[in-house]
């Protein structure tokens, strides 16, 4: 606070006297802006009820002129109108209530005929929805159905209500799920996790029942089964297991000593698969005048047989002889099945330097380990691994190191 003293300014501390004028002139100031404010706001509602006002008694005005509104329909439109509302009321499922075939249909009309009048296809769904009255879940499904089948969608009944034990939701009896208890155990003993799929194909082996994965997965919820995160116990560090790996340890060692005397060649022998037909169902089609979509890629979704690969390789590459480019052969055995009528070929393998081999698995699930049987394993190691380690290595030693498969 600045005051003047003597004929000039100096520069003081605020008193109380001083603090207090200010407080009383902050607080006049803003009792007056509220003020002012509550006056513009009630002349504003003042107008407004004023034009309301106006605007109703024009309205009176006209209709008094006009005279009383005057239903220009005819009973044949009107019996029409109520006809349709009618009919929109009794094809619009209700809630939890099923989807019939004359449903269905009201259902993909309206939806195509909103699409094909320029209305995009999502905003199509919502006003298809709320026209029948329907969720837009339902018209999601019954479109989906359409696309993928061509024909419209019809629920059913089945599996609903409380189970009776005839309806096949008691899948197991207690021995046989004694039995599977069993398994999944063992499998988390040994350091392995369980899948549903892994429990299907038990299921499809011991109980001669082919269930689907949904099933399968109530199942096990049924039995006391949750699918969880956790840690699978490794196989116990005993002194079988210790022995075994010392000693694995130790041969591979004078294995790696031989080798770099060249005295030796270590050969690493590998197995694995790969779907014939894998690969993504999805993709983009055109539609037709009605928004159909013109679907088909001239294959199917599934994954297709297995095609079992064996091969070979040293510290020098792929096992195999080179052709003109300096690139290992291809195996020149495997033919695709003819129709049904069995492999091209089969049985009349012949010699060949190259220790790839290929051929198609006759289950396309289960452990893939388990198509290498040992008469396939000893053709490969007879017509393939040999020619092709000694016409690469001559005579020299073979060490051979096999993965599981073997």
């Amino acid at each position: 606070m600045v005051t003047k003293r003597k004929g000039r300014y100096v520069a003081t501390g605020v008193t109380a006297k001083g603090k207090a004028r200010t407080e009383k002139a902050n607080l006049a100031n803003m009792l007056r802006a509220k003020e002012a404010a509550l006056v513009v706001r009630e002349a504003t509602v003042a107008a407004r009820e004023a034009a309301m006002a106006e605007a109703e008694k024009a309205a009176q005005e006209k209709q008094q002129q006009q005279g009383p509104e005057v239903d220009t329909r005819t009973p044949e439109q009107e019996a029409r109108e109520q006809q349709a509302a009618q009919q929109r009321d009794d094809l619009a499922p209700k809630t939890g209530s099923l989807l019939d075939i004359s449903q269905s249909r009201s259902i993909l009309l309206t939806y195509f005929e909103l699409v094909q009048s320029g209305v995009e296809p999502n905003k199509a769904v919502q006003r298809t929805a709320a026209t029948l009255r329907v969720g837009k879940d339902k018209v999601f499904k019954v479109r989906a159905h359409w696309w993928e089948k061509t024909e419209l969608l019809a629920s059913s009944a089945e599996g609903r209500g409380v189970s009776s034990g005839k309806d096949g939701r008691k899948l197991l009896d207690d021995v046989q799920c004694a039995s599977l208890r069993a398994f999944i155990s063992d499998k988390h003993e040994n350091g392995q996790q369980v899948f549903r799929r892994t429990v299907r194909e038990w299921i499809k082996e011991r109980c001669n029942k082919d269930l689907s994965n949904r099933a399968v997965g109530g199942l096990l919820y049924r039995i006391g089964y949750r699918r969880r995160g956790g840690r699978i116990k490794i196989p116990p560090l005993n002194d079988d297991r210790k022995a075994r790996i010392r000693r694995f340890l130790v041969e591979m060692s004078a294995a790696l000593t031989q080798e770099e005397k060249e005295e030796a060649v270590i050969v690493y022998m590998d197995e694995s698969f790969c779907h014939q037909l894998h690969g993504s169902a999805y993709s983009y089609f055109l539609t037709d005048d009605n928004g159909v979509v013109q679907d088909g890629m001239g294959r199917t979704s599934g994954k297709g047989l297995r095609m079992i690969m064996v091969h070979a390789i040293t510290k020098g590459g792929a096992l195999a002889a080179v052709d003109e480019n300096n690139f290992p052969i291809p195996e020149g055995w495997f033919k695709p099945k003819d129709k049904g009528k069995g492999r091209q070929g089969a049985g009349s393998m012949g010699t060949e330097e190259t220790a790839e081999m290929l051929w198609q698995a006759k289950r396309a699930t289960g452990d893939y380990h388990d198509a290498m049987k040992d008469k396939m394993f000893m053709e490969w190691l007879e017509r393939r691994l040999a020619p092709a380690f000694k016409a690469k290595y001559g005579n020299k030693k073979m060490i051979f190191v096999l993965d599981n498969a073997s």
